[in-house]
């Protein structure tokens, strides 16, 4: 095990594989299950409802899109962005067009084919209801649970 900071609270933890201590990780659980519990009853709530009902702060939420943990439904999204081309993006970091696209990238690159410049794809954006994602998909940064 090799020691690294915590992002959440920043001391020093001996890591095994997270990147947040477990006493934040215990909490940021908590927090999910709060979130979890509130759409399973509020289905068609947004992410200042969920923020409201629960006491999880917005930055939480938006912490549980990015790891993919929650995602938008069926309405325009417009507060998670895709860090490459600022999309809408339903789930993630990245909005399915620049996906594809850096998935290309680095097939090519592999292949040892040269990956011309090309502009960034850009799509339409996801819904802003948010809706729990099934633990199939690893975390960034933690266990799969």
């Amino acid at each position: 095990m090799r020691l690294r900071n915590c992002r959440a609270c920043g001391e020093l933890f001996p890591s095994d594989g997270r990147d947040i201590c477990p006493v934040c990780f215990d909490a940021e659980e908590a927090a999910f299950e709060k979130v979890k519990a509130y759409l399973d009853e509020h289905p068609d709530a947004g992410a200042e409802a969920v923020c409201a009902g629960t006491g999880v702060s917005y930055a939480t939420v938006l912490e549980f899109l990015r790891q993919g943990r929650l995602q938008y439904g069926d309405r325009p999204a417009g507060t998670h962005r895709c860090a490459r081309c600022d999309a809408p993006v339903a789930e993630g970091r990245y909005c399915r067009a620049c996906l594809d696209y850096l998935k290309d990238v680095l097939h090519k690159a592999g292949s040892g084919a040269a990956a011309g410049p090309s502009s960034p794809p850009s799509g339409p954006g996801a819904g802003s209801r948010l809706r729990f994602v099934p633990p199939s998909r690893p975390r960034r940064g933690g266990l799969n649970n």
